[in-house]
C-alpha cells in the first residue's frame, strides 16, 4: 500500500489519542482533521485537530495512531502508528509533523469513526412511543439520550435516514431503512434529567452498513469543513502558493522598507535646507529703526534643498518600481514611507521652482 497516493493534502483523517481521567481510567479520543502536506520519505504533516474549541496540545515525541478510510479495492479503515516530530504555527494555522513508524493495518469498524451527530428519532419501546436524541453515532452503534430508563438487553427499531441533506445527489428511498438496536447500558444523568444509553446496532445487511458508513463519513467531512481553521487552510492550499508561502520579507522587500525610511529622512533634510535658504525675516524693531534687511535667498542652502528633494523623488520612483514586483498577495500594498516622501519631494520641488522663477534666482 503506497501511502504517498493515500495521504494527500486535504484528505480527511482521524488521530487517536489516549487520555486519563481523574480516576486514572484511560479514555481514547478520535480527533478529526486533514492532511496538510502529503506523505514523503516516511513523514507527513497534518492540521492540528480541535477539541472542545481549543487546539489539541501535542508534544514532540508523542506516539499517536492515525486512521484513514479507503474506498478502492482495499476499502476499509486502516491505522498507522506515528510519532510527533515537530509542531509549528504557520500562516495562522497550527501544524504537527509526523513520522510514520508502522505499515498500514486494517481495523474493525467499531474501533473508529464515531461522529458527533445530534439527530432525533421517534420509536416504539414496550408498547409506548419514545423519543431518542443521538449524541454520537458509529458504524456499530450510538450513544443517545432518552427521557426514561431503558433496560439493558432490550431491543427496539429505529427508522434511519442515511441521505445527506443538501447534497448534490437526490435522496434515495433505499437509504431509508430500519435498524435493530440493543440497549447495552442505560445510565441516569441527573444534571440534565435524562438517561444516557449505549446502543448497539444488530442485523444490518452489507448494503445498509455501507450506506451508514457513507453517511458517517459525509457528516464527518461536514464537521471538519465547518471549522474556521479548515477554511483558512483551504484558502492557503488553493491560492497562489508563490505569494502565500512568503512568511518573511525577502531581499527586495527589505530594500523597499529601507528606501521608505531613508526617503523620509532626506525629505526632512530638504525641508530644513529650505528653511535656511529663505531670506531673513524683517522684525518690528527693524522698521522702528528704519533698518531693512536685503531680501536675499541663500543659494547654497537652496541648492542643497533642491538636490535633496530631487534625490528623494528619484529614490521614491525606484522604490515604487521595486515594490510593484511584490504586489501579488491580497494584503500586499505600496510602502507608505515611499509614497509620502515622493509626494512631499514633488511638493518641495514645485514650491522651490515657483520662488526661483518669481525672484529670478540663478542657482546654477
Amino acid at each position: 500500500m503506497e501511502l504517498k497516493k493515500i495521504l494527500l493534502p486535504a484528505h480527511s483523517i482521524e488521530i487517536s489519542v489516549e487520555e486519563k481521567d481523574e480516576s486514572g481510567n484511560s479514555n481514547v479520543k478520535l480527533l478529526k482533521t486533514v492532511v496538510e502536506t502529503g506523505y514523503e520519505d516516511g513523514n507527513f504533516r497534518v492540521v492540528a485537530p480541535i477539541l472542545h474549541g481549543y487546539i489539541y496540545n501535542f508534544h514532540p515525541g508523542d506516539l499517536i495512531d492515525v486512521l484513514f478510510l479507503l474506498k478502492d479495492e482495499n476499502k476499509g479503515i486502516f491505522t498507522i502508528s506515528c510519532r510527533v516530530t515537530e509542531r509549528s504555527f504557520e500562516d495562522d494555522l497550527s501544524i504537527i509533523s509526523l513520522a510514520v513508524l508502522s505499515e498500514p493495518k486494517k481495523i474493525q469498524r467499531r474501533q473508529a469513526f464515531r461522529v458527533n451527530i445530534f439527530n432525533t428519532y421517534v420509536f416504539k419501546y414496550r408498547g409506548s412511543e419514545r423519543v431518542l436524541v443521538s449524541k454520537d453515532i458509529s458504524s456499530t452503534g450510538m450513544l443517545a439520550l432518552t427521557n426514561s430508563y431503558m433496560k439493558p438487553s432490550d431491543t427496539f427499531e429505529l427508522l434511519f435516514d442515511a441521505n445527506i441533506s443538501g447534497s448534490d445527489h437526490e435522496n434515495s428511498p433505499d437509504k431509508i431503512f430500519r435498524i435493530k438496536c440493543r440497549v447495552l447500558e442505560s445510565t441516569a444523568e441527573p444534571e440534565i434529567r435524562r438517561y444516557s444509553n449505549r446502543i448497539r446496532f444488530e442485523g444490518m445487511s452489507p448494503t445498509e452498513s455501507k450506506y451508514l458508513l457513507q453517511y458517517l463519513y459525509a457528516k464527518q467531512t461536514e464537521i471538519i469543513q465547518s471549522m474556521p481553521e479548515y477554511e483558512n487552510y483551504l484558502d492557503k492550499l488553493f491560492s497562489d502558493k508563490s505569494s502565500d508561502r512568503r512568511k518573511n520579507m525577502d531581499r527586495i522587500q527589505k530594500r523597499v522598507h529601507i528606501i521608505g525610511f531613508l526617503n523620509l529622512f532626506i525629505i526632512f533634510l530638504a525641508f530644513v535646507f529650505l528653511l535656511f535658504a529663505q531670506p531673513a525675516p524683517i522684525y518690528g524693531l527693524d522698521r522702528f529703526f528704519d533698518y531693512y534687511r536685503p531680501k536675499v535667498w541663500n543659494i547654497g542652502y537652496l541648492r542643497a534643498a533642491l538636490g535633496s528633494a530631487s534625490l528623494a523623488v528619484l529614490m521614491g520612483l525606484a522604490g515604487i518600481m521595486m515594490n510593484a514586483t511584490r504586489l501579488k498577495r491580497k494584503n500586499d500594498t505600496l510602502n507608505s514611507g515611499i509614497i509620502v516622501s515622493l509626494i512631499l519631494g514633488i511638493v518641495i520641488i514645485g514650491f522651490m521652482l515657483y520662488f526661483i522663477v518669481v525672484n529670478d534666482l540663478i542657482i546654477f
